[in-house]
């Protein structure tokens, strides 16, 4: 009887709400429209829907969000805008996962993952390089994809090449979570990145040089790790050079980060009043289209197009709805006041040396993820603590190290998404994933960050 009584929506209902949200944004820096009036009523509509559908893990926090939220507001008898702007607070980030889930139309119908299947069985001689290649795609793909990724990065592995791996499931799941945390630090789609920006008032083409290198050193030092025991595990198999259409799709690809990269900085000369994560919008939904357009002549785009709109999309619509709660939450904080007794609170934490101060940001991220909290509920319910931490360090030091701790919460965290899934598709419990796997890892990567952090970012 429960099952017959549980709201069904038509997914395309879904994905009109959610594509109106990226439209919307995308209305803005052409226009220069505000538009906060109906991307409230899209956010509110939004909310509704899927707070009654969303799973456990997300509805529970979600409605705790909204329902505190609401209380506040009502308390203080809030004037119409400050509602609307609490729906419309994080819904940026929303609008950014919807439009990059456009990219996995192309990368479905062209099926890249074949070419990176190839790539591995070319170069990997033996596991150990095999470790640092899926650490690399895993790290290229999430950038553009997110979680995406995952899906994959998994099925270039085919059944000859898993046979020869032990433990295959600890294996592959200890390298995805190296490259694709890692991405989190610099990606211009990730949404701790942009987050982080927004926290502490910087541009990404500032910050993006020393997070890249933060990243390069996580995946340098993940699969260093693991290459003295695994190099001499010899990988079987006919090593054939790469087909000229597998080379090209892995140009592709690349070219498709590069120009999404290069895009954000050069589109900010034709429309300085819009925010990095606008402009990042901008850029690929172009890519996007003209990626499409490229493969409009193919047999498979159909089917991608339909499995978008009826599944991927809509899949997404608990994870936006999730960020729609909470940034009305952290707003209703802000309204309250909550920035007033952050302020005090972080009086006697501006008096420590810098390096303590940059150690002591990514703890407290990597505590809270460890008893279920989300790094970016951290960042929206901590944010006026963190900006007022500007004592003895830099914006770009705190901003780094904030990121810091939430790339390590999301390798360490138990009930973080990424090991969420691995944990379902690889059949490994996700503590098991989470610390058993990436806790050596996750220590020394975090003392040595933190040092480099202190002593080389202005």
């Amino acid at each position: 009887m429960a099952q017959s009584k549980k709201i069904t929506v038509p997914p395309l209902l879904d994905t009109g709400l959610l594509l109106a949200i990226g439209l919307l944004y995308l209305l803005r820096p052409v226009t220069g429209w505000e538009l906060l009036w109906p991307r409230a009523v899209v956010s509110g509509a939004l909310l509704l829907l899927f707070l009654p559908r969303m799973s456990r893990s997300f509805r529970i926090p979600a409605w705790i969000f909204t329902l505190c939220g609401v209380a506040m507001l009502l308390w203080k008898g809030a004037p119409a805008e400050v509602w609307a702007q609490g729906l419309n607070s994080m819904l940026l980030t929303a609008a950014i996962i919807v439009v990059m889930q456009t990219l996995s139309i192309a990368i479905g119908a062209g099926d890249y993952s074949q070419a990176i299947s190839d790539a591995m069985r070319r170069y990997a001689g033996n596991q150990g390089i095999l470790y640092f290649l899926v650490e690399v795609f895993a790290h290229l793909l999430c950038s553009i994809l997110n979680i995406g990724e995952v899906i994959i990065v998994l099925s270039s592995f085919d059944k000859e090449l898993t046979e020869q791996i032990d433990d295959y499931p600890g294996y592959v799941s200890g390298a995805i979570a190296r490259g694709h945390c890692t991405a989190f630090l610099w990606a211009p789609g990730s949404v701790t990145v942009l987050m982080t920006l927004q926290l502490f008032g910087l541009d990404w083409a500032g910050y993006v040089l020393p997070a890249a290198g933060l990243a390069c050193l996580g995946i340098a030092l993940g699969g260093g790790l693991e290459y003295p025991r695994l190099r001499r595990r010899r990988l079987s198999g006919e090593k054939t050079p790469l087909s000229g259409r597998s080379l090209a799709k892995l140009g592709t690809l690349a070219a498709v980060i590069v120009v999404i990269v290069c895009g954000i900085s050069c589109l900010e000369p034709l429309f300085p009043d819009t925010s990095s994560g606008e402009r990042l919008i901008l850029a690929v939904a172009v890519v996007s289209v003209l990626w499409l357009l490229v493969q409009a002549p193919g047999g498979q785009l159909g089917g991608q197009v339909k499995k978008f709109c009826m599944d991927v999309l809509p899949d997404s619509g608990s994870l936006c709805a999730f960020f729609i709660s909470m940034g009305f939450f952290s707003n209703a904080l802000q309204y309250m006041g909550l920035d007033v007794v952050l302020e005090r609170a972080a009086a006697p934490l501006n008096a420590l040396p810098a390096i303590f101060l940059l150690a002591l940001v990514p703890l407290v991220i990597i505590a809270f993820s460890l008893i279920g909290v989300h790094p970016m509920v951290s960042l929206a319910v901590l944010a006026p603590l963190f900006t007022q931490l500007a004592g003895n360090a830099s914006a770009l030091q705190l901003a780094l190290s904030t990121a810091l701790g939430c790339c390590l919460a999301y390798m360490l965290s138990p009930f973080a998404g990424l090991i969420l899934l691995l944990s379902h598709l690889l059949h490994l419990p996700a503590r098991q994933i989470a610390l058993a796997r990436n806790f050596r890892f996750s220590l020394l990567y975090y003392v040595i960050s933190v040092v480099l952090i202190a002593v080389l970012v202005p």
